[in-house]
């Protein structure tokens, strides 16, 4: 993710523990985001701290090669 002048970058995680994260940095005022997978390509993402007029880029990588958002 990237926002203002900085690129976070995603790490995977088991997925109470990206939650449990997730859910503390919302609650610190931090910007994040949880990418979960629902079922086979299908993908959710939830946002916190994003401040208005920031602009989200979203770039994929890997298995999103063949997705164009």
């Amino acid at each position: 993710m990237k926002i203002r002048d900085r690129t976070i970058r995603a790490e995977i995680q088991e997925k109470t523990k990206a939650r449990q994260d997730f859910e503390e940095a919302k609650q610190q005022k931090k910007s994040a985001s949880l990418l979960t997978q629902k079922r086979p390509n299908v993908f959710t993402m939830g946002l916190a701290t994003i401040l208005p007029g920031d602009e989200l880029p979203l770039t994929t990588a890997g298995f999103f090669s063949d997705y164009s958002f």
